[in-house]
């Protein structure tokens, strides 16, 4: 397939979609980052507070295919615009509002939003790409996202630390802002003629222009339903990195400054590098199955080191290697998340459909690990609450590790049924 995407192009459609995903998930994900201050500022409890993660699970498990679906059926240009606009007006809404309640409800709308933006980044990736460099283009997105969340970041900090609540308005400001600046970028330059013509690899009997009546085939289709619980399984690394952390302080009594070092190592080295690093594995291999079975070994590495070592300050060590082979296998996930459907050969009529069921499904993991594991901790106390929690992700990794050997075996069948070569390698 040739490229004729510009390298100046490419990078403005990036920044454009990593930077609009910054501002436009934090409609759904906002307690992810700003969880005290949400509390805070609507006045919320935590049981209230814990029910955002479990109800945008539940609903985002009908958004992501119903998204999909409209992320297909519509420009990109027009699906692009609509999400930034909604954006806006939640962030002008959320500005004033401090009813719960209401919040809820938005919260609600902004899953529906979320399941078309997901796919459609997805899609704009790929249309900037090529099969030999969609990894890397992949892991530039995610590091883009993660860049433009941390300045975002920085300078709500900023403002709650100067100005108490009354600094929850200027962040929300910066939200609208950028994605008024996205807006009026993608007005101007996102044009789908000029992106990779991928229908050059679909093969004759399947249609380019996407049918409802064909929806059915590809929902059905085996590859996405075994992808989809490697997905499932892989998210709960997030799970086990978030249990890492916390486990520093009250179990294994690290000092704050380590402490401190490792946040910023998740932060910014779990993304802004190693997503790269990990989309360029993906093209050098041409699979991403063997990306994901890498960072699975690494993380369980960690998690051995748990079992083996006793728990406790002496060996605080154990409790940062932990988290830093969980902050591996997370930043190294993300590049994964989308690949895998170019790898199965999906019709690129239905990819955002593909996307949309794939996340529907890999994505219910998050709407009950959180909760299992800290019912756990609640239960047991940090040690045994913590191992047990640790023991049950490790198994389901392990699970994961079988499905990337089950899946990869798939996508062989299927690419030599398409008359494609295998595996689709960078020079």
């Amino acid at each position: 397939m040739v490229n004729k995407v510009s390298k100046g192009y490419k990078w403005l459609m990036l920044c454009l979609v990593g930077l609009g995903y910054t501002t436009c998930c934090m409609t759904i994900w906002m307690y992810y980052s700003y969880y005290d201050l949400m509390q805070k500022y609507f006045g919320a409890t935590n049981t209230q507070m814990g029910y955002l993660g479990t109800i945008t699970g539940l609903v985002m498990i009908v958004c992501w295919p119903v998204g999909g679906m409209v992320a297909d059926k519509v420009s990109m240009r027009k699906s692009f615009l609509a999400c930034m606009a909604f954006t806006v007006v939640f962030f002008v809404i959320l500005a004033g509002l401090k009813n719960f309640n209401v919040y809820m409800v938005m919260l609600f709308a902004s899953c529906i939003m979320m399941g078309v933006y997901y796919t459609l980044f997805g899609k704009i990736v790929k249309g900037v790409s090529t099969p030999e460099t969609e990894g890397k283009n992949t892991g530039y997105f995610w590091a883009i996202y993660s860049l433009g969340g941390s300045v975002i970041g920085a300078f709500g900090s900023y403002f709650v630390t100067k100005m108490g609540m009354a600094g929850w308005r200027p962040l929300m400001y910066l939200f609208i802002g950028l994605a008024v600046v996205c807006a009026v970028v993608c007005y101007f330059s996102l044009k789908e003629d000029r992106f990779n013509d991928w229908t050059q690899l679909d093969t004759n009997k399947e249609k380019p222009k996407f049918e409802m009546k064909s929806v059915s085939k590809v929902l059905l289709m085996p590859e996405i339903w075994v992808a989809s619980l490697i997905y499932f399984t892989m998210l709960m690394i997030t799970c086990a990195g978030i249990r890492a952390v916390s486990m520093m302080g009250s179990v294994y009594m690290v000092p704050l400054g380590i402490v401190t070092f490792i946040g910023v190592f998740r932060q910014y080295i779990g993304r802004v590098i190693l997503s790269p690093v990990s989309g360029f594995m993906i093209d050098k291999w041409g699979s991403s199955m063997k990306v994901i079975r890498l960072l699975l070994v690494i993380t369980l590495v960690g998690m051995a080191a748990f079992f083996i070592f006793p728990v406790g300050g002496d060996y605080f060590w154990v409790g940062i290697l932990l988290v830093v082979c969980c902050t591996i296998g997370y930043g190294m996930q993300a590049p994964c998340w989308m690949t895998p459907i170019s790898e199965i050969g999906v019709p690129v009529a239905y990819h955002g459909t593909a996307i949309g069921l794939y996340n529907g499904i890999g994505c219910i993991s998050d709407a009950f690990i959180y909760v299992l594991c800290g019912n756990w901790v609640d239960k047991y106390g940090d040690v045994k609450g913590n191992q047990i929690s640790i023991g049950f992700i490790c198994g389901m990794l392990v699970l994961c590790f079988v499905l990337t050997l089950v899946e990869s075996k798939m996508i062989e069948k299927r690419r030599d049924a398409l008359g494609r070569p295998l595996p689709l390698k960078a020079s």
